[in-house]
């Protein structure tokens, strides 16, 4: 833990988007800051201080990954943290999915039932999959039982009983894009019931996007070539990965905020990312910058 710990006042403030502020690993303040609604939580709501604590050291292990065995140990871990049993993830092509058209992808699974995941593929059942089709449309988090209930009974073919059958009831499918937006690394969580479900949320939103990068050095994605990331948005990518907001990065650059912005525009856009917090990832994971 000791790498992590040296940067953990720079981890934390990209997690969780908070001002910049001293933590050590007894002491992390119980405010989670969500700076684009707002919104101010205890962290005993959402996220306690351990939970924080595992979240950075399941990163630092997803940094190291090189192997399918070191991936396996991660999401482990990540399995154990969020308490539910079914995870599997998968590289997807967006628009056959979206229109039902069959494709080769890349997969590993974790611990799905192997006999449910070839009825999947055997039936095609990704055709009736709106939980992930509705993913990709949004790539927003979605939960199984909101789009069951926003779906209505009569649209998933053999699909929710088969998964019931297997125990598989309710969970999450959650992602990024990858390849110029072209696939997307998609990551199923799931179980028989699903129980503090804004945590469990939480915990996949902030990890996912550092596991799909280990997914993608796994099976050796290709990710077409440079990023063609110039200096100045290297030194941005730099301000990020400690946390600073844009108007931090502005007064120590000597620049507006809205140049600021351009570059992180720029540089989400370049690195195919979804928001900050992902380029930073990715930048990290690609060896654009270092942590």
């Amino acid at each position: 833990m000791s790498l992590l710990f040296s940067q953990v006042n720079g981890w934390i403030r990209v997690l969780f988007r908070q001002p910049q502020q001293s933590f050590n690993q007894a002491d992390i303040p119980p405010l989670i800051i969500h700076k684009k609604t707002d919104l101010v939580m205890k962290a005993d709501k959402v996220l306690s201080k351990q939970d924080v604590l595992v979240l950075l050291d399941i990163i630092e292990s997803s940094l190291r990954c090189e192997t399918k065995d070191d991936f396996l140990k991660v999401f482990r871990s990540f399995r154990e943290m969020i308490g539910m049993e079914y995870i599997f993830c998968s590289q997807v092509n967006i628009d056959k999915i979206i229109q039902g058209e069959k494709f080769e992808n890349n997969d590993i699974n974790l611990s799905a039932p192997e006999e449910f995941l070839k009825i999947y593929k055997k039936k095609n059942l990704f055709v009736f999959d709106h939980v992930l089709s509705d993913f990709l449309k949004t790539f927003k988090i979605q939960r199984w039982k909101d789009v069951f209930k926003k779906h209505g009974p009569d649209v998933w073919g053999d699909l929710l009983n088969t998964s019931a059958d297997f125990g598989l009831n309710d969970g999450f499918v959650y992602g990024v894009r990858i390849t110029k937006g072209l696939n997307a690394n998609c990551f199923s969580i799931s179980d028989k019931k699903v129980k503090n479900s804004q945590r469990k949320k939480e915990i996949i939103k902030h990890l996912i996007p550092h596991l799909s990068e280990a997914f993608n050095k796994v099976v050796k994605t290709n990710l077409n070539g440079s990023y063609n990331i110039t200096e100045k948005e290297k030194e941005i990518l730099n301000w990020l990965k400690e946390g600073k907001s844009s108007w931090e990065i502005s007064v120590i650059l000597n620049r507006s905020e809205r140049v600021v912005n351009f570059h992180i525009t720029n540089i989400i856009t370049k690195l195919d990312a979804t928001n900050r917090t992902h380029a930073v990832v990715k930048a990290i994971h690609d060896n654009i910058i270092q942590i």
